[in-house]
């Protein structure tokens, strides 16, 4: 069986509807909403009409608002109409579907309530229930997920590749890097005057690309002694010489001192630091090997510097990670302590537990650091849910009131991780998108090992 893997960032692909969830309507659990918003069991459908500003509407003495959201779909078009159940903290369920334009409207919600964001599939088949978002507050969250179809829907234009020839002397033990933002290149240096061949590879629907390459040359020490840049227009299928590279000299370099600091148990893994241009071409990267080490940084003035370390867990699977990023060389940091934080534990239920009921949870250890929990639920066949949370549970209960039935004897495999970067769930589903992340802050990723239950 293919190991269950955590997908974080902004990266966390949407997976389809479990086989074993029963897709189709449970008028029990959820009471279908008319088409203004989401009535209900109980409630006469007065809503209100929508807010304007954002601000809570309803019943401000029994703690209720209106919720007036938007379903994104990663930039397919057209839009998806998206399927939404809503749990509040009574556990009263409610049920719509977003307009065209991925509005969304329910009335009466006591704070904080969960959403499942469900798509009818493409193809006819099992609905697509790629994201469950709970214990939300805010009144206009702007919840999403790109829902999978039967082809692709941002097909990417045709490859084109350019060959490229360029003269540049270097010392022995140099590296010459070649970068764009859309390809990089890597040469040894032969101390001597040497013609280099690369291939420039690129989507376009245009087969002619202006485009600037950046060279940097870097000595047996790690140290970057040089760099020019070349701007030229590329053809597909056209060789192209760039001529002679002359690098101009770069300042000394300044160095970054990086202490990470494990828990008990730990094995180091590596620390890497990346370095960026202005166009976010991707110049250069290092990869220090011991937990406190000293590494020169590249001194060119507009260089973004990325740090990236891990640690893996006692169980051989898990993984702790930092990372930071700084808009240039001169805001980083001599020195930077990063104290990896400990993975989570789980409580319950037991890995391949039996007898699993929808009234039970899944629970772990609360995390050291403030951030957002990702619970991954699947199905033998791969197909399942991502879940994002603030507490340290999954309640299967919450789960089958938003009209998600886990069959009996179906074996389901969970896995869980944590971030520190996207906030709180309310800032992550803030319209326009989470908060950007505060440069130079470093930022955790924990990932814990894969587990399984079967349902009774």
């Amino acid at each position: 069986m293919a190991r269950v893997r955590s997908r974080l960032l902004l990266v966390l692909a949407a997976t389809t509807c479990l086989a074993a969830i029963d897709c189709g309507s449970d008028s029990s659990a959820v009471t279908t909403a008319d088409n203004d918003g989401g009535v209900a069991e109980g409630d006469g459908g007065n809503d209100g009409g929508p807010s304007t500003d954002g601000a809570p509407l309803g019943d401000a003495a029994s703690g209720t608002i209106d919720v007036n959201g938007t379903v994104g779909t990663s930039g397919i078009s057209p839009r998806p109409i998206a399927n939404l159940a809503i749990i509040d903290a009574t556990g009263t369920a409610f049920k719509t579907t977003s307009a065209a334009d991925g509005t969304f409207h329910v009335a009466g919600v006591t704070t904080p309530y969960d959403v499942l964001v469900t798509y009818d599939s493409p193809d006819g088949g099992d609905p697509v229930y790629p994201y469950y978002f709970g214990g939300l507050t805010r009144p206009d969250p702007a919840v999403y997920g790109r829902p999978e179809t039967s082809t692709d829907p941002d097909p990417l234009p045709p490859e084109r590749t350019a060959p490229i020839t360029y003269t540049a002397n270097a010392c022995v033990g140099c590296t010459i890097w070649g970068s764009a933002p859309d390809a990089q290149f890597r040469q040894p240096g032969t101390g001597v005057s040497k013609a280099y061949t690369d291939s420039y590879r690129w989507h376009a629907t245009s087969p002619t690309l202006a485009t600037t390459l950046h060279f940097y040359f870097q000595d047996a020490t790690g140290e970057f002694t040089g760099h020019t840049d070349r701007t030229v227009t590329l053809t597909d299928a056209t060789a192209a010489d760039l001529g002679t590279i002359s690098p101009s000299p770069i300042p000394t370099n300044p160095t970054l001192a990086v202490n990470a600091t494990l828990p008990s148990g730990y094995t180091y893994d590596r620390t890497g630091i990346e370095f960026y241009g202005t166009d976010r071409a991707r110049i250069a990267y290092m990869n220090p090997t011991t937990t406190s080490s000293t590494t020169k940084i590249l001194a060119v003035s507009g260089v973004q510097v990325q740090l990236y370390a891990s640690a893996t867990g006692p169980d051989g699977i898990s993984k702790t990670n930092a990372f930071a990023t700084w808009p240039d060389y001169t805001a980083v940091p001599n020195t930077l302590a990063v104290p990896l934080p400990e993975i989570p534990k789980v409580i319950s239920p037991a890995d391949k537990a039996t007898g699993i009921t929808s009234t039970q949870k899944l629970t772990w250890t609360p995390w050291s650091l403030n951030g957002v929990y990702y619970i991954e639920i699947v199905e033998s066949s791969g197909r399942g849910l991502t879940v994002r949370t603030m507490t340290p549970e999954v309640d299967l209960a919450r789960l089958a009131k938003a009209g998600l039935t886990l069959t009996s004897g179906h074996v389901y495999y969970w896995s869980y991780a944590m971030a520190t970067s996207d906030g709180s769930l309310d800032d992550m589903t803030r319209p326009g998108g989470p908060p950007v992340q505060a440069q130079g802050t470093l930022n955790y990723i924990a990932s814990g090992i894969n587990r399984s239950f079967t349902m009774q």
